[in-house]
């Protein structure tokens, strides 16, 4: 039996990332483009996340999100697996001249000026596949919460080790 999981799919994850890079007015860290990437595609770790009192939106989504079919040990274990999909994704946007390579070196996911661009948009406005709810509370809610430390989105959705995080 073949089962698609759209979370593996790279086509799919370039198509996510390009939608947050989007709602993020261009620019964003590459850590939180990827953290967000994953609670995009699954939001059910969303459940093991301490989210700040003023992320309304998103405790009505961790509230109302059920994982009835898919198991995994921890959410650094899946971000750990999901990673080279999401490399690879990226690795996409910059072949196709969406994303700067410069900015992709420093850390940095920034939007080119691609005439590209127009085309994705409309591809991303027609995916029913990508949770728009998601992505808009993820990048107002959280916008001002740092990457990094101890109250950093790292720890937060407890993806990635942040204890020797330079601050």
């Amino acid at each position: 039996m073949l089962i698609y999981s759209y979370m593996k799919d790279p086509f799919h994850t370039s198509l996510r990332m390009a939608k947050i890079i989007n709602q993020a007015d261009g620019k964003i860290e590459k850590e939180r483009l990827q953290i967000y990437d994953l609670i995009v595609s699954a939001p059910h770790i969303l459940k093991n996340a301490t989210l700040p009192n003023t992320a309304k939106r998103l405790r009505k989504i961790k509230s109302e999100n059920k994982n009835t079919y898919v198991y995994f040990e921890s959410n650094a274990k899946l971000f750990f697996n999901q990673k080279k999909v999401q490399e690879a994704a990226l690795r996409l946007l910059l072949g196709y001249g969406l994303i700067s390579k410069e900015s992709l070196r420093s850390g940095t996911v920034t939007k080119t000026e691609s005439r590209s661009w127009q085309e994705v948009q409309n591809l991303i406005d027609y995916s029913e596949s990508i949770d728009d709810q998601i992505i808009k509370a993820l990048s107002e809610e959280l916008s001002g919460t740092p990457v990094f430390g101890k109250n950093g989105v790292k720890a937060r959705f407890k993806v990635m080790e942040y204890k020797y995080d330079s601050i």
